[in-house]
C-alpha cells in the first residue's frame, strides 16, 4: 500500500499562518500584565480563588523552606546549601507560576467579565495579597525569633 504523493504547495497552504483560525481572546491576553502580583505574593490563596486548586501545595513548600532556613541557622554547612537551593527553587517556581497564572485565570472568566473588570479585580488581589503576605511573614518571623530559635535545635 503506497501513499499518494503530497503536493508541497498544497501542504504549505494548509499550514500557513493565514489559514489558521484566530485565537479567541488573543487581543485581551496580550494586554494582561506579564507578572500577576497576587499570584506572586500569595499563590496558595490566589490560586484556589481563581480555580487553580493545585496551588494549595505552596503551603507545604513554604513549610519545608522555613524548616530549611532554620536548620541552616542551627547547623550551617550542608544545611545552608540546602536552604539556598530551596530558596532559589521556590522563588523560581513562584515567579514562573505568577508569569503564567494570569492567562489561565482570565480565560476561566473571559466569557463572564470584560478585561477591564478582570484587571480591576486583579488590582484588588494584588493589594490583598501584599497585606496577607506581610502579616504572614511577620507572624512567621516573630514565631521563629521568639519561640523556635531560643528553643534551639530539636
Amino acid at each position: 500500500m503506497t501513499t499518494p504523493p503530497v503536493d508541497v504547495e498544497d501542504e504549505e497552504q494548509t499550514h500557513s499562518p493565514e489559514n489558521e483560525q484566530p485565537q479567541p481572546y488573543a487581543a485581551e491576553l496580550a494586554q494582561l500584565p506579564k507578572l500577576n502580583i497576587g499570584a506572586l505574593l500569595m499563590p496558595a490563596i490566589w490560586g484556589p480563588a481563581h480555580g487553580q486548586w493545585i496551588t494549595i501545595l505552596f503551603y507545604p513548600l513554604w513549610l519545608f523552606a522555613d524548616i530549611s532556613f532554620t536548620n541552616a541557622i542551627f547547623y550551617g554547612g550542608l544545611a545552608m546549601l540546602l536552604a539556598i537551593t530551596v530558596f532559589i527553587g521556590t522563588a523560581a517556581f513562584t515567579i514562573f507560576y505568577a508569569r503564567t497564572a494570569g492567562k489561565s485565570a482570565y480565560l476561566r472568566v473571559a466569557d463572564k467579565m470584560s478585561l477591564a473588570e478582570y484587571l480591576q479585580g486583579e488590582k484588588r488581589w494584588a493589594f490583598i495579597s501584599a497585606a496577607i503576605a506581610f502579616v504572614l511573614l511577620a507572624l512567621a518571623t516573630g514565631y521563629n525569633l521568639a519561640l523556635r530559635l531560643p528553643a534551639g535545635p530539636t
